[in-house]
């Protein structure tokens, strides 16, 4: 059910109309690419920390390069969002930026390199979390 569902077919949605929620969000939340989402969380919860949506990443770091290198791209990315260690992706991150530049795909390096730190938001919280 979409949030506009439960507040109402007409209820606009704003920091007026959501209220913070009586359970905890666990002190993080994960927003999709769409600012304007992200900027009305970020009003009803601006002490969460943001986890940025890996999917909508790798699209926008594949639509950087050329499609003959998007299968070998997308594997390393997604071996990068499924690392189960904080200090893990960092490595990852480094061997992706090494191979761009080693292929001329700087661009892809930059839009990896745009909102890391959202990107591994995840890793700050325990596992139990």
């Amino acid at each position: 059910m979409a949030l506009c569902g439960l507040l109402g077919e007409d209820a606009p949605l704003s920091a007026a109309t959501v209220s913070r929620p009586k359970v905890g969000w666990g002190g993080w939340r994960r927003s999709p690419g769409h600012p304007g989402i992200r900027g009305e969380l970020a009003n009803v919860c601006p002490d969460a920390a943001e986890q940025r949506c890996w999917n909508y990443k790798i699209i926008n770091v594949l639509d950087e390069l050329p499609k003959r290198q998007h299968e070998q791209a997308k594997l390393m990315l997604q071996i990068i969002q499924h690392t189960g260690s904080p200090p893990e992706p960092e490595r990852l991150k480094s061997e992706f930026s090494g191979w761009c530049p080693e292929c001329s795909y700087d661009a892809a390096t930059e839009s990896l390199e745009r909102d890391w730190e959202r990107m591994v938001t995840f890793y700050d919280f325990p596992a139990e979390h």
